[in-house]
């Protein structure tokens, strides 16, 4: 795998710039250029955010990717990219901080439609219960944002995604299960920035 930290130009006055920002549906196009616009089953994990100098995509992709071509008809909007390979060694019982934007949501009785956990307490239920299925336990964990993502989709019009980011402890308990999490992504709106597990040791 490959994980990319892809630097935009906050001071370049291009209209794009501020539209895509806002337009989560864009951003993932944009990203999927970088991959020849087929990424298939190697579907990237991202999440922006901002970094020490600005907006930032952090991306993990399966194949290495090319964000000059991806930017190449917005010229200065890319202030730099650095790509590097990513190979994590998981063991089992292992300690890592981490750092999750996620789509939490629960399926009221009576209806086939999905809603987002507006509470913390259901929140860190909801991401307890995820890592049951996924391979770790969670240790410690607390909210450091939540809000909806805005996404503009041509034929669907604008979608609203309820995200919260985790920050906190995981320990591992099967890292076949863990390691599948790693390259998959955590919970739904993967297309629209969530589910990239970013990990460090503590």
């Amino acid at each position: 795998m490959f994980l990319s930290n892809v630097r935009l130009n906050r001071n370049n006055r291009h209209p794009k710039l501020m539209i895509e920002l806002s337009n989560h549906y864009g951003l993932h196009q944009r990203i999927s250029f970088a991959f020849g616009g087929e990424t298939g089953e190697a579907q990237p994990l991202w999440r922006l955010e901002e970094g020490p100098t600005g907006p930032r995509l952090l991306v993990q992709s399966r194949s290495q990717p090319d964000w000059q071509r991806a930017f190449s008809d917005v010229p200065g909007l890319l202030a730099g990219s650095e790509i590097k390979p990513y190979d994590p060694r998981i063991q089992s019982q292992q300690v890592l901080r981490f750092l999750l934007r996620a789509n939490p949501t629960r399926k009221p009785s009576g209806t086939d439609q999905r809603v987002g956990i507006l509470d913390e307490i259901g929140q860190q239920l909801w991401l307890r219960r995820q890592g049951e299925r996924s391979g770790f336990d969670v240790l410690a964990v607390r909210v450091l944002r939540q809000g909806n993502l805005i996404a503009y989709k041509p034929g669907a019009g604008r979608l609203t995604v309820f995200a919260v980011d985790f920050e906190g402890l995981l320990r591992t308990t099967d890292k076949e299960a863990f390691q599948r999490t790693i390259e998959h992504g955590v919970g739904r709106s993967r297309f629209l920035g969530c589910g990239l597990l970013s990990l460090a040791r503590p």
